[in-house]
């Protein structure tokens, strides 16, 4: 067992820097100031992984949302507590992203197993457009 759950890791590893290899060209074409890429490099990597995720198991949509909407509610109480380990940021970043996955939870609940709940894995992207805005706006 354990030598499957290293080979994993291994794998996820090489998909992360894979990810991050062809990212780290973007910058080069837009005009994106280091610290900022430095976030956004981030926040697109997750997404990347989350969206090919939600192709994969795309039968549980709901409970992935729902998934979603609990760490950042669990980001959320770190941060009200401030006991959250990264920098500090405003509390409805994270509010936000509870609630707008919260929404997607709702709508995969109500289009599962009808053609339309594909629609929503490429839109998944609005849960992180608070974080992405603050970005731009602040770093």
């Amino acid at each position: 067992m354990q030598p499957l759950v290293q080979q994993a890791q291994q794998a996820l590893n090489k998909v992360q820097q894979a990810i991050y290899k062809l990212l780290d060209k973007i910058p080069q074409k837009f005009d994106i100031k280091a610290s900022q890429w430095r976030y956004y490099r981030h926040w697109l990597a997750l997404s990347i992984v989350t969206e090919i995720t939600m192709l994969i198991f795309n039968g549980f949509l709901t409970e992935i949302y729902i998934l979603i909407s609990i760490l950042f509610l669990g980001g959320f109480i770190l941060r009200l507590l401030q006991l959250y380990p990264g920098e500090r940021e405003p509390l409805y970043l994270d509010l936000s992203a509870v609630v707008i996955a919260g929404l997607f939870s709702f709508f995969a609940g109500l289009l599962i197993g009808s053609g339309w709940c594909f629609f929503l894995i490429p839109l998944s992207t609005l849960i992180l457009l608070p974080h992405l805005m603050y970005i731009s706006k602040e770093k």
